[in-house]
């Protein structure tokens, strides 16, 4: 059994060291610019640089906690400092504003350093053998009982980093009994799975763990051949001969249709940037908005398309190319002078139509994304 946790020296000063440089530009802001400067956004500057060191010198140590958390810390001190500056100063009106600002978030981020310190490193033993270079001891690792779960994700993360094929190992964790090690073991093996994985692939469709099947999908994209694309089309067609699977496809492809109807809705609201819609004549706006329409409605058509044949391989990257289309035309709109009425003309907005156009657009793009199967 591992022994208790130690604290961690090189967490400790490589986190309070981000925060130490965070502190340096701070208050190099707040004495040497902020007095000079005509606007606020050195002020602010000086309030985010101590919560950006911290999170750069976070994710530069080998603390167990990932960047979802550091993210989180990070920005709740932002959030909160100000607050608890604020509130500071109505005990010491003397105080001024930003350097209070400032020892507030000198003070946590010691805090901060010191707790990542004593909660260690995620897994030691998985960290001394990725430093040493020793995959057969980690590939050793996933078959030992007194291995957890995690120390064992962590072991497939790590050989994933050596070089050379990764049919000698992934193996055993695709079988492994942990959901997340299988999981892992099918991200390790987007872009390195080749022909001869095939049979483990195939074997890995069959996982009870969804999110396992859809990271092998992913990795079977990337293997080049006949039989790569022949046993994706098995697996989609038997796939979608399941009711529950179409239904739960439907419901990943709602984001999709309604981008969509954002951008056809957006065709019949004012737009400063082109003022003759919503019925344009034939003029280089109508060729965006009619780029726009079919744009929006083509990943839409896509998917559509894969359903009636009962096989989506292939159509997935597609549609996600066609998601770009939109997306782009939207911007153009909005950034190319078009000879309309322009945000200046309309009081410094650029009318409800390319907001709602916008919008569609960003919802069929990441709805695009999110269709995995």
């Amino acid at each position: 059994m591992p022994g208790r946790v130690k604290f961690d020296r090189t967490i400790f000063f490589t986190v309070l060291g981000g925060g130490a440089v965070g502190v340096a530009l701070g208050l190099l802001l707040l004495r040497a610019i902020v007095p000079q400067a005509h606007d606020p956004r050195p002020a602010v500057l000086s309030m985010l640089v101590v919560p950006l060191g911290l999170f750069i010198g976070w994710l530069l140590s080998p603390s167990r906690e990932g960047v979802a958390t550091a993210s989180l810390v990070c920005f709740g001190l932002y959030f909160l400092s100000t607050f608890v500056a604020a509130r500071l100063r109505t005990f010491f009106p003397a105080w001024e504003y930003g350097p209070t600002v400032l020892a507030v978030e000198s003070l946590a981020g010691l805090g901060i350093a010191l707790a990542l310190g004593a909660a260690g490193r995620a897994h030691p033993r998985v960290e001394r053998l990725r430093d040493r270079h020793d995959p057969a001891a980690l590939q050793a690792l996933l078959h030992r009982s007194d291995a957890s779960p995690a120390e064992r994700q962590e072991a497939v993360r790590a050989l994933a980093l050596q070089e050379g094929p990764a049919a000698h190992w992934f193996q055993a964790a695709l079988a492994d009994p942990a959901g997340e090690v299988r999981r892992e073991a099918a991200v390790a093996l987007t872009g390195r799975a080749t022909p001869e994985d095939l049979p483990y692939l195939e074997a890995a469709l069959r996982d009870p763990d969804l999110r396992v099947r859809r990271e092998v999908l992913e990795a079977l994209r990337w293997v080049e051949g006949k039989e790569a694309r022949a046993l994706l089309s098995r697996y989609w067609q038997q796939a979608l001969a399941d009711g529950d699977t179409r239904r739960r496809l439907w419901g990943q492809a709602a984001p999709l249709f309604f981008g969509w109807g954002l951008v056809l809705i957006s065709l019949f609201l004012p737009w400063s940037r082109i003022p003759s819609l919503p019925l344009p004549r034939f003029s280089g706006g109508a060729v965006l908005v009619l780029l726009l329409v079919v744009g929006g409605g083509l990943p839409c058509g896509e998917w559509l398309w894969g359903l009636l044949r009962g096989d989506l391989s292939g159509h997935l990257e597609r549609l996600r190319l066609w998601a770009l289309l939109p997306l782009a035309v939207v911007l153009l709109i909005a950034l190319l002078p078009l000879g309309g009425a322009g945000p200046e003309a309309s009081g410094g907005t650029a009318g409800a139509g390319l907001w709602v156009a916008l919008a569609g657009a960003l919802f069929g793009f990441a709805g695009a994304f999110f269709l995995r199967g």
